[in-house]
């Protein structure tokens, strides 16, 4: 019964273990579906091995990329994501 308590707290706090929750591995936005693999968000879409241009969090470069278009701002917002958007695979990185 302890342990169940337990887990009931740990539950109302927040405290469970990354990926207890689907929510915390599968994500759709706007219509695209993001994997959470190795604390990275894949864009469905893109396979592992594809080239991709790397960009760094709240770089100028990142920052004018979220301002060209609100889709990938909010694929930005993730945190560390690969998405593609047109013909090229976005990874950002710390």
């Amino acid at each position: 019964m302890s342990l169940e308590a337990k887990k009931l707290k740990e539950a109302e706090r927040g405290d469970e273990d990354d990926g207890d929750r689907p929510s915390d591995l599968v994500k759709i936005l706007d219509g695209r579906t993001f994997y959470r693999r190795g604390g990275v968000w894949w864009d469905g879409s893109v396979k592992a091995d594809a080239a991709r241009v790397k960009v760094v969090a709240f770089s100028k470069e990142y920052l004018d990329l979220a301002a060209s278009d609100k889709g990938l701002a909010r694929a930005f917002a993730l945190g560390r994501v690969v998405v593609r958007f047109g013909d090229v695979v976005y990874e950002v990185v710390d």
